[in-house]
């Protein structure tokens, strides 16, 4: 293997032979100020991530043909499958002050405390840092574990399930009713719970504030996490050139259903709590971030979830077949072009819980795929 670093890959070359047929040649790329095109001996690999695959599709001729052409871009495959079915899992929560003396992550704000544990990681393989900070566990919708609150949420699937304008897909169609599936039976986990030892706040924009240890107390966050998402969202180029980040929108919680669940989930949050062992953790009457939540009643939850943000982004050049509305096949190649496979956001449905095991998975199975091809 030759790695290139320092070299920005500006679109993929695709040739347009005379027979029609459409074959990945190589990649553009920028190094060192100087145009490149780096030729390909057998096939071009595209493995760019969520928001990255899509764009390069895109600037080189693979896509919407009203959106690449809005942006001059010389149509080779019309596809508006590309930059679609944006999945991710939504993910809120809430935290709770801890009772006095209790350490938590929040301590590294004193830089002393952060100095002593990395020193013991360094030097021994020990302490905080030896540890993810927090463990998760997949849940049903508890209340829809009794009879009564089972009848509640069928008549919330029956209401919204299909509602104006959703599915938007063909194979939206497919997803809705393995969506369903799921819900309806109580063994099945609908979110995912984590509980970390950390400050969390939900009610701020950007990452940064978000994991900020800001606030001078030590926290207990629970996170919930939507494992089935019904909304997707879409992310595409905003002009011709890759200097210019594609636009991307989410649409969290556009499906009505996924906020109905993921706020039946948030409101078991307080009763985990409050309930032994936990419960002697937390301070009473403590601090809860975000500050003024109150999740007890549904209305309430609803409001709260709406706060939340990103976590597993995934699906913009998804694979299924082509009629069904995705981007690539089976063996991960690009529908209408020769020679060109995506290896990166191809899940049609997003993973229960944490996808970076599929991701190795998919790259694992695309190596397979390839040796078996040219064997």
């Amino acid at each position: 293997m030759h790695l290139i670093t320092e070299c920005q890959v500006e679109k993929l070359a695709l040739e347009l032979l005379s027979s029609g047929d459409v074959v990945a040649a190589g990649v553009y790329v920028t190094r060192n100020g100087t145009k490149e095109l780096l030729k390909a001996r057998k096939e071009v690999l595209l493995c760019a991530g969520v928001f990255h695959s899509l764009q390069l599709l895109e600037l080189s001729g693979i896509g919407d043909a009203q959106l690449l052409q809005s942006h001059g871009i010389e149509v080779l495959v019309d596809n508006p499958n590309v930059g679609e079915n944006l999945q991710d899992h939504p993910l809120t929560g809430m935290c709770y002050e801890v009772v006095d003396g209790l350490p938590t992550i929040d301590m590294i704000r004193d830089p002393e405390v952060i100095q002593g544990a990395m020193t013991a990681y360094m030097t021994s393989r020990e302490g905080p840092l030896t540890s993810g900070f927090h463990a998760a566990a997949s849940i049903p919708v508890v209340e829809c574990l009794t009879e009564p609150g089972r009848s509640e949420l069928l008549k919330v699937l029956d209401e919204h399930l299909n509602a104006t304008g959703n599915p938007k897909a063909p194979s939206q169609e497919l997803q809705y009713a393995s969506i369903r599936s799921i819900l309806e039976n109580p063994a099945e986990a609908s979110a995912v719970m984590a509980m970390g030892a950390t400050q969390f706040h939900f009610d701020k924009e950007t990452h940064k504030d978000i994991f900020s240890i800001s606030d001078p107390h030590n926290y207990m966050c629970f996170l919930v996490s939507l494992a089935n998402p019904l909304s997707s969202g879409t992310v595409h180029i905003t002009t011709g050139t890759v200097q210019n980040l594609p636009a991307v929108d989410p649409q969290y919680l556009s499906h009505p259903v996924d906020i109905e669940i993921l706020a039946r989930n948030v409101q078991w949050v307080p009763t985990l709590v409050g309930t032994k062992p936990l419960a002697d953790y937390v301070k009473p009457n403590g601090a809860v971030l975000p500050k003024g939540t109150d999740v007890s009643s549904l209305d309430k939850a609803r409001e709260h979830v709406k706060r939340n943000t990103f976590n597993h982004p995934c699906g913009t050049c998804a694979m299924m077949s082509f009629d069904l509305g995705d981007v690539v096949d089976d063996r991960l190649r690009v529908y209408g072009v020769n020679g060109l496979r995506v290896v990166a956001s191809v899940f049609p449905m997003i993973p229960k819980g944490f996808i970076q095991s599929s991701v190795y998975a998919v790259a694992e199975k695309a190596a397979d795929l390839i040796k078996e091809d040219y064997s």
